[in-house]
């Protein structure tokens, strides 16, 4: 288990699923909060609600079936395994994962912990979105592509997936 990654709006780490054999994807976003977040008002339970219902939808085109196409697979689009809001203290695990992540690369985000959530002034626990994804391999941002072929190979794969499910 490690952390992968990071946005504006939450952390990625990777995980072992207890209900799947191969590793998940754990993207943590901090929700409906007034606490201020990596420089951003925290992620609106409406914008997360979006996020898991297109998600969800674009994890259907893996497999699909449909009336007039009958079913076809594409490996493209990665699953939405779960999602869940949990509320209280970041986990300490994942925290030293951060932590981690920090001292090797340097993190751009606050440090989830507990105290940036407390204001003093409210009782209220901070709330997460978790969302579990199938892991999709190694993500777009962090590959290096050594010439312009390579970078118009993905564009093209990208355009590809997109293309054929605006068809359905």
């Amino acid at each position: 288990m490690k952390k992968l990654g990071e946005g504006s709006f939450g952390e990625v780490f990777q995980i072992q699923s207890l209900l799947q054999s191969s590793p998940s994807v754990l993207k943590i976003v901090p929700i409906g909060g007034k606490t201020i977040v990596n420089n951003a008002p925290q992620t609106k339970l409406t914008q997360m609600l979006a996020e898991i219902i297109i998600s969800t939808d674009l994890g259907k085109f893996k497999k699909h079936q449909s009336k007039q196409c009958g079913t076809f697979q594409d490996s493209n689009f990665i699953e939405l395994r779960s999602c869940m809001i949990v509320e209280g203290d970041y986990p300490e695990e994942l925290l030293k994962m951060w932590d981690d992540y920090d001292v090797e690369k340097g993190s751009e985000n606050d440090r989830p912990e507990s105290r940036i959530f407390n204001d003093g002034a409210s009782i209220t626990k901070q709330r997460f979105a978790a969302l579990e994804y199938e892991n999709g391999g190694k993500d777009l941002e962090n590959i290096v592509l050594h010439n312009g072929v390579k970078g118009l190979a993905v564009f093209l794969q990208v355009a590809h997936a997109l293309a054929g499910k605006n068809k359905n």
